[in-house]
């Protein structure tokens, strides 16, 4: 199936598709339109939001900290944020690995519904926290992976207090300069613009209604699929919801340079402190390298199809 018949098969309205093959080489194409019900081109260079791509960012700060020396993996949380539900037994290390079991507040039905009723409203790290503090832990800390924004909002936190700025100012010197990302930012809380050009950004359903899967009920799918029941524009969401969590904003073709450069970097630093550090050597010896995605979802579907038919 080609890639046009696939956005078509899951009521996708466009797409950009980028990828780096040491071995075969680099491909990039653009399909469909970037607004629903009109023909608007997309390109490679348009602006989006990267979403939680933003987290590998947040870690590489603290790992800068951890190298410079202005804090340790092994540091309690508490020692920065006192408030934390058992923050003296959290590390981290432990937030940074998804091991810290505290609750991620994007569950929490109440912030769902809110994003629902005021999708401008401006949240606020505190706030957020407030949420996920509101419940308790999943588990105790250490003992159980799990995919959480809690975690990197905190580490956001961290990397203000340690740095003396924001967060955003904290990515800009550390990140995004030395790297070149030059049409690239962490927002602040109050923007909830992208820079054009951009797509429109569209989800089926309410938060309340996905707050366990992004997947269209069965029973919605044909209405979906034939254009009766028509998605919600969340372009302008604004994304303070995610912070460092989620919120950072790049071209797409830069995406690739931005993952390819800090995510290496992360990795060779990592490498480099482990052989220097007892507690990187034992984070390093635990810490969970792969999860395995979704090989079902349309997205994968798209993937195969590139690189089953050698497209680029």
């Amino acid at each position: 199936m080609e890639i046009p018949e696939l956005l078509k098969a899951n009521a996708i309205p466009g797409a950009v598709i980028l990828i780096k093959a040491p071995k075969q080489g680099d491909w990039s194409g653009a399909f469909g339109t970037a607004e629903i019900g009109k023909q608007v081109p997309i390109s490679v260079s348009d602006y989006i939001r990267i979403g939680s791509h933003t987290k590998p960012m947040t870690a590489t700060v603290i790992l800068q900290l951890f190298q410079e020396g202005k804090l340790k993996l092994d540091d309690p949380i508490s020692k920065f944020r006192p408030d934390v539900p058992n923050g003296e037994n959290i590390t981290i290390a432990q937030l940074a690995n998804m091991r810290s079991g505290l609750f991620s507040y994007t569950f929490d039905a109440g912030f769902n519904a809110t994003m629902d009723n005021d999708p401008h409203k401006v949240w606020t790290p505190e706030e957020l926290l407030a949420v996920a503090f509101s419940h308790p832990a999943e588990a105790p800390p250490g003992q159980k992976y799990d995919y959480n924004n809690t975690n990197f909002v905190l580490l956001g936190l961290v990397i203000e207090k340690v740095t003396g700025m924001s967060a955003a100012e904290a990515f800009q010197k550390r990140i995004f300069e030395p790297l070149g990302l030059t049409h690239t930012s962490l927002p602040a809380n109050t923007d909830s613009t992208i820079p054009t050009p951009h797509a429109q950004g569209y989800q089926f359903g309410t938060n309340v209604q996905t707050i366990d899967s992004y997947a269209v009920p069965s029973a919605q799918l044909p209405a979906a699929l034939d254009g009766s029941l028509k998605p919600r524009n969340q372009t302008d969401t604004n994304p303070s919801w995610a912070w460092t969590a989620s919120s950072q904003v790049t071209p797409a073709s830069r995406t690739v340079l931005a993952m390819g450069l800090a995510w290496p970097s992360w990795s060779l630093e990592c490498s480099d402190m482990r052989g220097k550090s007892p507690v990187m050597q034992r984070l390093w010896a635990t810490t969970p390298t792969t999860v395995t995605p979704s090989s079902s979802g349309p997205i994968s579907r798209l993937l195969r199809t590139v690189v089953k038919t050698r497209q680029w």
